[in-house]
């Protein structure tokens, strides 16, 4: 059987990835995998999602003040 693309929901899974303090300029970082790939076979997160802990993400918030 094959699965069902689905669009991936940046809006929703970004903003609590671990990823997100890193540049989306930076060529080397995650987010450009994920935003390359707007559609995943089965699944609305994107490819390279990682739920971010919470120490990580009062990092994140403190560093964008």
């Amino acid at each position: 059987m094959v699965g069902d693309n689905k669009e991936v929901f940046f809006d929703v899974y970004c903003p609590r990835c671990q990823y997100k303090g890193v540049s989306e300029s930076d060529p080397n970082g995650k987010c450009w995998d994920c935003l390359e790939s707007p559609v995943n076979v089965d699944s609305h997160k994107p490819v390279n999602f990682k739920e971010a802990s919470e120490n990580e993400e009062q990092t994140i918030s403190q560093s964008n003040g």
